[in-house]
This record gives structure tokens, C-alpha cells and sequence, in this order.
């Protein structure tokens, strides 16, 4: 019974580790997101006043601000990966290399109110 339990302990503490690491780097997020998200969002909040978003060229509305998103009740880091590797049809399906998609969820989860 040991012999199984060594090894699921072992994965937790890893699961664990892993997990406590950081995302990604936010100002490269804000570099990605300035130049790939901005067109539709407003990536960057202005002294706490939002600009009102660019309309999207799709039905559905305006794009939510990044701050906004941010504060979304229950968007966490396993949301953002799971919606942003999503195709939808309100947002362009839009690939980003994993060390981008990385620094673009550090971003936005950094603009969550304390």
C-alpha cells in the first residue's frame, strides 16, 4: 500500500510547487496585450478611469477591458488559459506562443483589485 502512496504524495508536492510558481511576467503581458489585444480591448486602466472600449467588428458588443476581466468574479489563472486557447465568435482567433499566453494571463490577473 506504501508503494502507491509514495508516489501520489510525491506528485502532489510537485502539483503543488508547480502551481505556486509565477504565471508569467506581467510587463511582457502588457507588451503582448498592447500589441495583440488592444485594437478591441482596453488593455491599460487610466488613473482608475476606463476609456470606453472599441467596439468589435463582431455582434455582441463592446470588449471587455482587461481590469474589468480581471475582476470578474471567479476568473482565475486555469479561466484565463481555458477561454483564451477557446475560439469564440465575438474574438478573433488570435495564437499566441505559450510564453506569450503565459505573460498576457501574469497581466491581466495583475490588474485584480487587492
Amino acid at each position: 500500500m506504501f508503494r502507491f502512496l509514495a508516489p501520489a504524495a510525491f506528485s502532489l508536492t510537485y502539483m503543488t510547487t508547480a502551481l505556486a510558481q509565477p504565471i508569467g511576467d506581467p510587463e511582457e503581458g502588457f507588451a503582448v496585450a498592447t500589441e495583440m489585444c488592444a485594437e478591441c480591448h482596453d488593455v491599460a486602466p487610466m488613473e482608475g478611469v476606463l476609456p470606453q472600449p472599441a467596439p468589435l467588428p463582431f455582434e455582441g458588443g463592446d470588449a471587455l477591458p482587461f481590469s474589468e476581466i480581471a475582476n470578474t468574479p471567479g476568473v482565475t489563472a486555469m479561466a484565463l488559459f481555458a477561454w483564451m486557447q477557446s475560439t469564440h465568435p465575438t474574438m478573433p482567433n488570435i495564437i499566441l506562443e505559450e510564453d506569450e499566453l503565459r505573460n498576457v494571463v501574469a497581466y491581466i490577473l495583475s490588474l485584480k483589485d487587492e
